[in-house]
This record gives structure tokens, C-alpha cells and sequence, in this order.
């Protein structure tokens, strides 16, 4: 909430130029459906009238946090009912995202002609909805809900390791190549792209899972040195704060531009290097002054309901 205020006040006394109208269309979105993101359904809003559009996720995380328990209450206590349900899950939202994909002819990568109808259902029937999202999610859940309930280590050979990691490879290459070979298809909707839009973030999400449990069995190689590095410890401390502004200082950036950018590679990389220094600085000014601050009454309440308790 504190991002859409900033949002609303930083953009209501910009000196917008040309190139404004994007912008405060924001403004206005923010002004009339803030509460949306209050309650953490804004994934539901239409792109061209969502506050924040970006934080369509955040919506998306919290429905999905929302069937957790229930999951791990079966990881407990009816492993064989977990995996009815987690069947019963993944063929929902695998049903569902084929059928939409389907019947609102989807195009496999993210559309920018908005003149078509297809790129518009993209965004407002699935790009930001929680049932077509929902496989990745369960899927990390699950390597949890396994890492944390073994008892002892599941690879036991380096071949075994070897397999699991040309396998996701290989997945991560075909979920990309795929992606450029059924965007060169006929005009005519192939039942391949359904079946495409519903399992490549799963089948991506799979991959990255093995990579976590490489590492986490001793079999990471130089991809654990690499996520082992420091440096990713005061990145990760101030990459919520970094989500939510970065795309609120390019937008700014664009609205303040008096003429259209004249495209070329070097200006593009400046924009980029330049759009990531001043995303950081901000995310850690807001982390320090606002996140940290917050984290840190919580648990002042949290210890004082504990002394009451315990009185």
C-alpha cells in the first residue's frame, strides 16, 4: 500500500510531458481501485484499469498461500489423499489453461498488436490469474514439503545426478524452442499450443526445482558456488522493495521524456544500467525507511503478545 501511495503522490506532481498518458492513467487506476490491492485481489482487474499493475503477483501468491495448509496438513497426517489432491490440483489448472488458450486462441508468447482480440484476452483472462499460475506453485510446494520430510539423502551417485540434470536442461531448452516453433505455426490454432500454454511454466518451474535440490544434495557443482556467492544476501534483502518500484521509475522516466527514444543498442543498455542503479538506490532507501521498520514492530508485537501470554 505504501508503494500505491508513492505511485499516486510522486505521479500526481510530476511535470508529465508528451508521453504522459500511460502514466496517469495509473494515477487514475490507483485512485479508484486502491482497494483491490488492499485486499489482494487486484489480479482480478483488467490490465488497462489495475493500480499497479505489476503487483497483479503478489494477488496470485497469497490465493496460492491460501491452499497450503491444507496441503501440508496431508503431507502429515494422509500422504495418500495428498496425492489425490495434488493430482486433482494440477489437472485443474492444466484443464483450464488449455480450454482458455482454446477457445480465446492464445498466442504462445507475450502479444503486443492490442488492436487483436486474442492479445487482449491474454492479459484480462490469463496472463494474472491464479488458476492458469497455479502449477509452478504447486510444484515448489511439493519440493518442500519433500525436502523437508526426508530422512536421508535421495541421490546416492553422481549418475543419478547427471540424468536429473540433462533432464532439466532439457526441459528449460524445449520450453523455449517450443515457444519459437509453435509461434511460427499456420494461421490455424494448433491443440500443440493449448497443450503448450498449459504445462511450460510447470515444466520450467520442475527444472528449477531440480536445480534447488542438486544443490541441496551436494550435487550442485558450480551452480551452488554461484548461488552460495555473498553478494546475493543484500540483493535479496532489498528485491521486494526493487519489485515493486522499478517498474513505477521507468514509467516516470518514459512520462518525462519531451520525444520518442531513437532505438538503437547502446541507448537501450544505458537505459537498462541506468533503470537498475537507481531501481536498487530506491529499493534501498524503501527497504531501510519503510519494510525493515515495519518487520521490526512485528516482532515487537509478537514478543509482547507472548509476555501477555505468558502472564
Amino acid at each position: 500500500m505504501y508503494s500505491v501511495c508513492l505511485l499516486v503522490g510522486l505521479y500526481s506532481v510530476s511535470p508529465w510531458r508528451a508521453l504522459w498518458e500511460f502514466s496517469k492513467l495509473e494515477v487514475d487506476n490507483c485512485r479508484q481501485v486502491w482497494w483491490t490491492n488492499l485486499l489482494l485481489i487486484n489480479n482480478f482487474i483488467t490490465g488497462s484499469k489495475s493500480c499497479n499493475g505489476w503487483t497483479w503477483y503478489l494477488a496470485s501468491d497469497f490465493q496460492f498461500y491460501c491452499t497450503t495448509p491444507l496441503l501440508v496438513f496431508f503431507s502429515t497426517r494422509a500422504k495418500h489423499w495428498l496425492i489425490v489432491l495434488v493430482t486433482l490440483l494440477f489437472l485443474a489448472t492444466f484443464t483450464v489453461t488449455a480450454l482458455l488458450s482454446s477457445l480465446y486462441r492464445l498466442p504462445v508468447a507475450n502479444p503486443h498488436d492490442m488492436r487483436k482480440t486474442s492479445t487482449v484476452m491474454y492479459f484480462t483472462e490469463y496472463y494474472s490469474k491464479p488458476y492458469c499460475r497455479y502449477g509452478p506453485f504447486l510444484v515448489g510446494i511439493l519440493l518442500g514439503l519433500f525436502i523437508y520430510h526426508k530422512q536421508t539423502p535421495f541421490l546416492r551417485s553422481k549418475v543419478q545426478a547427471s540424468v536429473g540434470w540433462l533432464s532439466a536442461m532439457f526441459s528449460m531448452f524445449m520450453v523455449v524452442a517450443l515457444a519459437y516453433t509453435l509461434e511460427d505455426t499456420s494461421s490455424s490454432y494448433s491443440p500443440a499450443v493449448a497443450l503448450y500454454q498449459a504445462l511450460h511454466r510447470t515444466v520450467w518451474a520442475m527444472a528449477v526445482g531440480w536445480m534447488i535440490f542438486a544443490c541441496e544434495e551436494g550435487y550442485g557443482g558450480f551452480i551452488n558456488e554461484i548461488l552460495s556467492w555473498g553478494v546475493w544476501t543484500p540483493v535479496a534483502k532489498i528485491s521486494y522493495a526493487c519489485y515493486l518500484v522499478h517498474p513505477m521509475l521507468i514509467l516516470l522516466y518514459n512520462g518525462l521524456q519531451e520525444t520518442f527514444m531513437h532505438y538503437s543498442d547502446i541507448n537501450m543498455l544505458y537505459l537498462f544500467l541506468g533503470h537498475c542503479l537507481t531501481t536498487l538506490m530506491v529499493g534501498l532507501a524503501l527497504t531501510v525507511m519503510v519494510e525493515m521498520p515495519f518487520q521490526e514492530l512485528k516482532r515487537s508485537w509478537a514478543h509482547m503478545h507472548q509476555e501477555v501470554v505468558h502472564l
